[in-house]
């Protein structure tokens, strides 16, 4: 599967939805629920936080960091 075409959310299920990732407060790291969801979503497809970092629009540090944080 090419990184353009898009899976059926069904292919995923444990990667949760957008409106469930939102918080109650704006994030300020550029980890909107939606980029998020893109980033789990490419994840799951690649195996490669680079790659999905990348195709979210964010960089693959932030990734790192985020997992790190009790509110990620």
């Amino acid at each position: 599967m090419h990184m353009t075409e898009q899976s059926p959310q069904s292919e995923f299920t444990d990667i949760p939805s957008a409106d469930d990732l939102a918080h109650s407060k704006a994030r300020h790291d550029s980890w909107s629920p939606d980029k998020q969801v893109t980033f789990l979503e490419t994840l799951a497809r690649t195996d490669n936080v680079r790659a999905a970092a990348t195709y979210a629009g964010l960089s693959w540090e932030s990734a790192y960091k985020l997992r790190g944080r009790p509110d990620g």
